[in-house]
């Protein structure tokens, strides 16, 4: 379905492109929707700057530009998804475990901040952390989070009881 979805958009794209005589392959139109998160507003946007700019569209080019970055928070589907997958191995490099998890735990939390809406996030993993696959037999990492789900919950009645935020 997501597939789909880029793709419609990509093809609008593609004709707001032919009506405005900007050149630009599908492959670049793609990548722009992935960038801007099929956002059609900053996707015009960008083509509408490079447009001004008689610059044909690209891939290197869109690499270039800070593309669908600035005021735009990310859609809460977007967190769950990033917070219940895993990132893929990129090729066969091996990353020491160590550094994996820390870019993993500052992704999640720049995630975490950009998307705001902390409660709506909360509920959200809540409602579909028993629809995981869970592979520890021992039911070790299931335990932490709800570890971590009781501790945030504490805190946050209590917050909200004095409503102290310090």
């Amino acid at each position: 379905w997501y597939q789909r979805r880029v793709r419609g958009l990509a093809y609008r794209l593609k004709s707001s492109c032919s009506v405005e005589q900007l050149t630009a392959d599908m492959a670049s139109l793609l990548y722009l929707c992935e960038k801007t998160d099929n956002d059609i507003r900053s996707s015009l946007n960008t083509l509408q700057f490079l447009r001004t700019k008689r610059e044909p569209l690209s891939m290197v080019r869109i690499r270039s530009m800070e593309v669908g970055s600035k005021d735009r928070q990310q859609s809460l589907y977007k967190f769950w998804s990033t917070i219940f997958t895993q990132p893929r191995k990129e090729g066969n490099a091996l990353v020491k475990a160590s550094q994996g998890t820390q870019k993993r735990l500052d992704d999640l939390f720049s995630l975490v901040v950009g998307t705001g809406e902390y409660e709506k996030q909360v509920e959200g993993i809540h409602e579909n952390l028993l629809q995981l696959r869970i592979r520890d037999a021992k039911f070790g990492d299931l335990t932490d989070s709800l570890d971590w789900f009781l501790f945030y919950d504490a805190l946050d009645q209590e917050v909200r009881h004095s409503m102290t935020f310090e």
